[in-house]
Protein backbone atom coordinates (compact mmCIF):
# COMPACT_ATOMS: atom_id res chain seq x y z
CA UNK A 1 0.00 0.00 0.00
CA UNK A 2 1.32 3.44 -0.86
CA UNK A 3 0.12 6.66 0.70
CA UNK A 4 1.29 10.17 -0.10
CA UNK A 5 0.00 13.46 1.17
CA UNK A 6 1.15 17.06 0.92
CA UNK A 7 -0.31 20.12 2.60
CA UNK A 8 0.59 23.80 2.70
CA UNK A 9 0.21 25.29 6.16
CA UNK A 10 0.88 28.79 7.40
CA UNK A 11 2.91 28.26 10.59
CA UNK A 12 6.46 28.62 11.79
CA UNK A 13 8.69 25.58 11.19
CA UNK A 14 9.46 24.90 14.85
CA UNK A 15 5.82 24.80 15.92
CA UNK A 16 4.75 22.69 12.96
CA UNK A 17 7.67 20.28 13.44
CA UNK A 18 6.76 19.82 17.11
CA UNK A 19 3.23 18.81 16.11
CA UNK A 20 4.31 16.42 13.34
CA UNK A 21 7.08 14.84 15.44
CA UNK A 22 4.62 14.07 18.27
CA UNK A 23 3.60 10.85 16.53
CA UNK A 24 1.91 9.32 19.58
CA UNK A 25 -0.68 12.12 19.49
CA UNK A 26 -1.72 11.42 15.87
CA UNK A 27 -4.92 9.62 17.01
CA UNK A 28 -5.96 12.87 18.74
CA UNK A 29 -6.07 14.91 15.53
CA UNK A 30 -5.77 12.69 12.44
CA UNK A 31 -9.01 11.09 11.22
CA UNK A 32 -8.78 7.30 11.03
CA UNK A 33 -5.67 7.01 13.22
CA UNK A 34 -6.46 4.53 15.99
CA UNK A 35 -3.01 4.02 17.53
CA UNK A 36 0.53 5.36 17.18
CA UNK A 37 3.37 4.20 19.41
CA UNK A 38 7.07 4.98 19.34
CA UNK A 39 8.91 1.70 19.92
CA UNK A 40 12.43 3.18 19.94
CA UNK A 41 13.80 6.70 19.73
CA UNK A 42 17.24 8.14 19.01
CA UNK A 43 18.29 11.67 18.16
CA UNK A 44 18.15 10.80 14.43
CA UNK A 45 15.12 8.50 14.15
CA UNK A 46 12.04 6.88 15.68
CA UNK A 47 10.74 3.35 15.12
CA UNK A 48 6.94 3.61 15.09
CA UNK A 49 3.98 1.23 14.90
CA UNK A 50 0.64 2.72 13.86
CA UNK A 51 -2.90 1.53 13.27
CA UNK A 52 -5.14 3.34 10.79
CA UNK A 53 -8.70 2.41 9.89
CA UNK A 54 -9.13 1.84 6.15
CA UNK A 55 -12.88 1.44 5.72
CA UNK A 56 -14.07 -1.37 8.00
CA UNK A 57 -10.57 -2.78 8.57
CA UNK A 58 -7.77 -1.56 10.82
CA UNK A 59 -4.38 -1.55 9.08
CA UNK A 60 -1.32 -1.88 11.31
CA UNK A 61 2.09 -0.89 9.95
CA UNK A 62 5.60 -0.14 11.13
CA UNK A 63 7.65 2.83 9.97
CA UNK A 64 10.95 4.54 10.63
CA UNK A 65 10.75 8.32 10.99
CA UNK A 66 14.04 10.07 10.25
CA UNK A 67 14.05 13.37 12.13
CA UNK A 68 15.18 16.64 10.52
CA UNK A 69 14.28 19.31 13.07
CA UNK A 70 12.86 21.81 12.47
CA UNK A 71 12.35 20.99 8.77
CA UNK A 72 10.39 17.74 8.94
CA UNK A 73 10.32 13.97 9.11
CA UNK A 74 11.21 11.48 6.40
CA UNK A 75 9.01 8.42 6.86
CA UNK A 76 10.18 5.02 5.61
CA UNK A 77 8.10 1.90 5.85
Amino acid sequence: MRFEDARTLVADCERLYAMVADIERYPDFLPGWEDARVLARTEEAMEVVQTVRAGPMPVRFRTRALTRPPRGLDIQG
